[in-house]
């Protein structure tokens, strides 16, 4: 007969292993935001600036090698700055933060003469996207409101890949991945998911056609990754 300790070891197994399972099954809803500071006349690298992501709590300061990294940002458009004492300040404006993507914003600053003046640079998206492998499409709440459509299924319908029903490359809309704030809104009876999402609702939207990450699970058309507006910062 089993004793009392060893059942309840192996449930508290059983639930550490649902929970991992669940936070690997379904994506990301933050970004990440890396770079350098730099000295602009020398080009070394600054050790101990602040980067600070204006109207959040988030920051970093950067290592020996003049890197930092600054993890869960919610997805939306933000300022930057990067202070360190001695350098004047320097901002970046319109900065934007994709779902589960690294943004890099590089800063370069020089020798402060006057006090409290600040470099003002208008960051620009990158071409390529260094650590997207696939078919990925990113997409914001204010965009979406800008098109003629009536629904969230309609817009991303619209998108190249994806077919009318939100089939995604010939597969079934059970065979699509729909995320909202991290958990999936799919039936377990057939596995449709649930999509009537209305289109105020969405602050960040997300589609993978192809060339999914081990993030996404159980899903073999494609993935789509939705971020409620009740999360946007202001």
């Amino acid at each position: 007969m089993m004793d009392r300790n060893s059942y309840t070891s192996k449930i508290v197994l059983a639930l550490t292993l649902t929970v991992f399972m669940a936070g690997s099954l379904f994506g990301q809803t933050a970004g990440k935001v890396r770079g350098t500071v730099t000295d602009e006349a020398s080009g070394e690298a600054l050790v101990g600036a602040n980067v600070l992501i204006d109207g959040t709590g988030l920051g970093a300061a950067t290592d020996e090698s003049g890197e930092y990294f600054i993890l869960n940002v919610a997805p939306g458009t933000y300022t930057m700055r990067a202070e360190i004492i001695g350098y004047k300040t320097a901002v970046e404006v319109d900065v934007r933060v994709y779902i589960d993507l690294t943004t890099t914003i590089n800063f370069s600053t020089g020798v402060e003469a006057v006090a409290g003046e600040a470099v003002e640079v208008l960051a620009e998206r990158p071409l390529v996207q260094p650590d997207v492998a696939g078919t990925v499409i990113n997409v914001s709440g204010g965009d979406i409101e800008n098109i003629p459509v009536r629904s969230v299924g309609d817009f991303i319908s619209q998108q190249a890949g994806v077919e009318q029903g939100m089939t995604i490359r010939g597969s079934g809309i059970n065979e699509t991945a729909f995320v909202v704030d991290g958990i999936s809104t799919r039936g377990g009876r057939d596995g449709t998911p649930t999509t009537a999402i209305a289109l105020t609702s969405v602050d960040e939207l997300q589609i993978q056609t192809g060339g999914m990450s081990a993030s996404v699970g159980n899903a073999r058309g494609g993935a789509i990754n939705m971020l409620p507006r009740i999360h946007a910062i202001e």
